[in-house]
């Protein structure tokens, strides 16, 4: 007979095996997943595996903050990268979206790490295909990474989808993205795609196919697609320009274009161009914010606040409009006006068209199951459950949020897992506390014996006020302890008010001798203090 503590053995045993795949497919929106979901490379996911169309996406709903959210598992105001053209305001640096070679810059740009550095580092063997973020100086690197290839060919390509599906077998974690959805439907509009206009989806779908047929056969492959969010129809009346609203001579610098454009004022002009598009030329569906914390009113849920990458000002847009500049020399990038694309994104990551997708195929996952709400960050806890990576970022997803797409012993298993770690962590807290208990305990205990031995040398002054006198005339080493409300506090001579009483008290054991009283009267004592024998 088998024991029960041996098949939970077997579990975890069966966990920590597990080899895992995700593919970024961006553009496909929750809204309009049905249109495709027949396909029959999406529909398995649908039959046999775990599928949501309620993927909420990270506020702005851009690829690079929201890829580089799934891959850290932290929100873009503390990985940085708050849009896909980034202006660190106080040191003058410019990200342009992996344009020029300064954006690779580990030191400038990359001080969060993704899961596949965490994954490297804990030993795991992580193959990735197709991330610009290939040619950053990761340390340590992934031990397989391509960049995106310069002939256009992509994970939907036959030949490359078997070289991926050749990576599984001798990596724990493949990373693939896929880009060419979102660059498609951009261009003919969301409205417009369907499974005949859209044919990306139909590649990406047949390559998928590959893919979930290596899982079936396999016991140790798992495979998850993420959209992260989807994409809105602008048309051409919707397109807004910032110079026809504002006097282009009080902006020093506007970042970005679409759904949000970030404005750095003129020096000392801030918050006449907050009153001049709030208040007195309103942008038509477009509205101003201030990022500051304190007076900021924004969103809380956008988690968009002033720091080196936001500054003071933020031009936000509704869905369906767009903001843009028209004088080039102030704007980063400079951007044609005109070049703004039939389908977006940017927008109210609440928006419902906004909205993600999320699939996963594999024995670590439910048949059939269609999963409810879910964020980005949750999937990101998700891969690191599966993979057992202990030293993943502290994240803002939650395991308990996502696990019922497990199945039920995974979920027992990643449960128990969580519980130790937990535990530990505990165990770490409760030793690191009676460290400092013990350190302050000792610092206080040195610190006693200094006073002791300060009083026991020399005269000691109790001051019952406070303010500015003439220091007390005794030796410029002495020192005097002040009663104010109730909290005593020991500093170097310092002055006092009119009317303070200074007191003599020796250690016990010692002798007083002289006035035991000064006053300060007029600004002087009136009297010198005696001393203690």
């Amino acid at each position: 007979m088998i024991s029960v503590p041996w098949v939970f053995l077997s579990i975890l045993g069966n966990i920590n095996a597990q080899k895992l795949v995700v593919v970024i497919a961006e553009g496909l929106s929750g809204a309009y997943f049905h249109r495709f979901s027949h396909l029959s490379g999406l529909r398995l996911f649908e039959e046999e595996g775990v599928w949501s169309t309620r993927l909420f996406p990270v506020f702005p709903t851009l690829p690079l903050p929201n890829r580089h959210t799934l891959l850290t598992g932290v929100l873009p105001r503390k990985h940085g990268m708050m849009s896909d053209i980034v202006f660190n305001w106080r040191s003058g640096l410019e990200f342009l979206n992996f344009t020029q070679e300064s954006d690779f810059r580990k030191s400038d740009w990359w001080m969060t790490d993704p899961i596949y550095v965490t994954a490297t580092q804990a030993k795991a063997s992580v193959a990735m295909f197709f991330f610009p973020e290939c040619n950053v100086d990761w340390v340590p690197a992934p031990h397989l990474c391509v960049p995106p290839r310069n002939d256009g060919m992509s994970f939907a390509d036959e030949r490359v989808a078997k070289i991926v599906v050749e990576a599984t077998k001798s990596h724990d974690l493949v990373l693939v993205y896929h880009p060419n959805i979102r660059e498609q439907i951009a261009d003919i509009g969301p409205r417009r795609s369907n499974d005949r206009t859209a044919t990306e989806v139909d590649k990406f779908q047949q390559a998928l196919e590959r893919l979930t047929a290596q899982a079936r056969e396999r016991i140790d492959l798992n495979v998850i697609v993420v959209s992260p969010y989807g994409l809105i129809d602008v048309p051409k009346r919707n397109i807004r320009v910032l110079d026809d609203y504002l006097p282009m001579e009080l902006l020093q610098m506007s970042i970005g274009s679409g759904a949000v454009k970030q404005l750095i004022a003129m020096p000392g002009k801030t918050h006449q161009v907050y009153s001049q598009l709030r208040n007195h030329t309103p942008i038509p569906n477009v509205k101003i914010y201030f990022t500051a914390p304190k007076i900021g009113d924004l969103p809380e849920w956008y988690h968009y606040k002033k720091s080196a990458t936001v500054p003071d000002l933020v031009l936000v847009a509704q869905p369906g409009y767009a903001i843009v500049t028209r004088d080039l020399a102030k704007q980063i990038p400079p951007q044609d006006p005109n070049e703004i694309k039939a389908g977006m994104s940017g927008y109210n990551n609440h928006y419902p068209d906004m909205l993600g997708v999320f699939l996963a195929y594999g024995p670590v996952f439910r048949k059939g199951f269609h999963k409810g709400p879910l964020e980005l960050c949750d999937v990101y806890t998700l891969m690191c459950a599966i993979l057992r990576i202990d030293d993943c970022n502290t994240s803002c997803g939650r395991i308990l949020r996502i696990d019922d797409v497990l199945t039920s012993d995974t979920r027992v298993a990643v449960r128990a897992r969580l519980n130790r770690t937990n535990h530990a962590t505990l165990a770490k807290i409760v030793l690191t506390a009676i460290v400092v208990i013990v350190m302050l305990l000792v610092l206080i205990s040195v610190s006693n014996n200094s006073i002791l031995h300060l009083i026991r040398r020399r005269v000691f002054f109790v001051a019952e006020a406070e303010g500015s006198c003439d220091p007390l005339p005794d030796d410029s080493k002495a020192r005097i302890m002040y009663h104010m409300k109730n909290k005593i506090v020991v500093r170097p001579k310092e002055q006092l008010d009119d009317g303070a009483v200074a007191k003599l008290r020796c250690h016990p054991g010692a002798e007083p001798s002289g006035p035991s009283t000064a006053t300060c009267v007029s600004g002087k004592w009136d009297g010198a203090l005696g001393s203690c024998a």
